[in-house]
């Protein structure tokens, strides 16, 4: 099979901004290889179309909360993207509206509710570019990605997927099924 053969066009209407609210209703497509038909059912079905000797490979791994936004020293607002920790202080990033920097500009991470008033939020700065929208981060504390990520961060969804900029209603409940 090629991927090519799983093209099709999907209206933006019919892509769900949510996941079903039961996980055993979600929805799943068939595709039988034999005779290359095609069927919708839903997950609960899986056990029904296994065979003997089939593989299942279980995925157990934890979406970081990794969009999160800086703001400029203007009020200007920098969507990123946390890609790796190469050290305690630098990120390696994607930057969106970042602008016109230089690499003495000071940032500040945008607070988000679950923030614990006890830790002192980290500025950053543009260590350096990588091309194609990738920096270095440079912070102004050692601290744990994974730690500030999880008070301040947002799920990286899909852009097919539409959610408000800044905080969202659903915030919480994609932290919980993503």
């Amino acid at each position: 099979m090629n991927t090519v053969d799983l093209d099709f066009h999907l209206p933006p209407e019919l892509i769900a901004q949510m996941p079903a609210p039961q996980r055993p209703a979600s929805r799943m497509l068939h595709f039988r290889r034999d005779d290359r038909s095609i069927t919708h059912r839903a997950f609960r079905e899986l056990p029904s179309l296994l065979r003997a000797g089939d593989l299942l490979v279980f995925n157990n791994a934890r979406v970081v909360p990794a969009r999160f936004t800086l703001i400029k020293p203007t009020g200007g607002r920098v969507e990123a993207l946390f890609i790796a920790q190469t050290h305690p202080r630098q990120w390696q990033v994607l930057l969106k509206n970042l602008g016109t920097y230089t690499s003495d500009t000071t940032y500040h991470f945008e607070k988000s509710p679950a923030w614990p008033d006890a830790l002192t939020t980290p500025t950053t700065r543009i260590a350096s570019s990588e091309g194609n929208g990738q920096f270095t981060l440079e912070l102004d504390q050692d601290i744990d990605a994974v730690r500030l990520l999880e008070s301040l961060g947002r799920m990286p969804l899909p852009p097919y997927i539409k959610r408000a900029k800044q905080n969202d209603e659903r915030d919480d409940f994609d932290r919980d099924r993503y």
